[in-house]
């Protein structure tokens, strides 16, 4: 026996059982793929193929002082040609060079002169003439 057209009553699609049901297994068909390759999209490592040059960013292979960018760094003293912060000098150091301290007045006139004197004593500087108090004000 032949089956015809679908009737529904009134809503009669016209078309056969077998033709819906291969409708039905064509969208199953298509969504099981949709699904499959949304899983593998989601799975993807990169599935757009992102990469720093697209997006105007440094590349992580980029380094700062043989330092590589792919993690934090710490950049030191030593990295950039400063001092080290437990870096100093004493006073002495810079006598005869800067500054000279002691009750007589030295002999290299470009030198500040920090004269020991009990009472006359003071930070004082040649002027090209005399060695005299460097000016101090109070507030």
């Amino acid at each position: 026996m032949a089956f015809g057209p679908v009737n529904a009553g009134g809503g009669a699609s016209g078309r056969t059982m077998e033709e819906i049901n291969e409708k039905i297994r064509q969208a199953k068909e298509a969504a099981d793929t949709a699904a499959r390759d949304l899983k593998t999209h989601k799975e993807a490592n990169n599935p757009h193929g992102i990469t720093a040059e697209k997006l105007g960013a440094v590349p992580v292979t980029r380094k700062i002082n043989s330092k590589p960018l792919s993690g934090d760094i710490t950049l030191t003293a030593q990295d950039v040609g400063a001092a080290p912060a437990n870096h100093g000098h004493s006073f002495e150091s810079l006598s005869g060079r800067v500054f000279h301290a002691g009750t007589s007045a030295p002999a290299n006139t470009g030198l500040l002169w920090i004269d020991t004197t009990a009472n006359t004593g003071g930070l004082k500087y040649h002027n090209g003439t005399a060695w005299v108090h460097v000016p101090v004000s109070a507030t």
